[in-house]
């Protein structure tokens, strides 16, 4: 069995301020809400009222 080490730390993130995000679809699923929203050029996942990622950056995705 080996040991798993943390990530290092990622830097700073750009503060997002693209616009007012417009809901492109909301859908009730087994575990809750999931809504894609659209801001400026990006795309947003929402889950039961929780970020959980964005099409601005990509660092953490790819990081996975």
């Amino acid at each position: 069995m080996s040991a798993t080490t943390a990530p290092e730390p990622m830097e700073s993130l750009p503060v997002r301020s693209t616009g007012t995000p417009v809901v492109l679809d909301r859908r009730e699923g087994p575990f809750g809400e999931v809504v894609l929203r659209e801001r400026g050029e990006h795309f947003e996942i929402i889950a039961n009222g929780c970020f959980l990622m964005d099409t601005s950056d990509g660092r953490s995705e790819r990081l996975l």
